[in-house]
């Protein structure tokens, strides 16, 4: 079974009031890991995703570059 991922602020905690949103294209997630800064998400279909800061090279993608849109980091197939 697969849950909704949403979306969040990864450079600040959410305050009262403020709304998360659900991340389009995804797929059917089947686990999230959550960082001090960043988010992984695994989907049914094997793909690996990553969003938020990346200063230290969590993504592992050869990047320091941040996304605040997931990104797709490894695909098990």
């Amino acid at each position: 079974m697969g849950f909704d991922v949403v979306e969040f602020k990864y450079d600040a905690p959410l305050k009262q009031g403020e709304e998360l949103r659900r991340i389009e294209g995804l797929g059917k997630v089947t686990s999230v890991a959550m960082g001090q800064s960043h988010a992984v998400a695994a989907t049914a279909d094997g793909m690996v995703w990553m969003w938020g800061s990346n200063l230290a090279g969590q993504f592992g993608n050869m990047s320091l570059k941040e996304s605040s849109a997931p990104i797709l980091v490894h695909e098990f197939r």
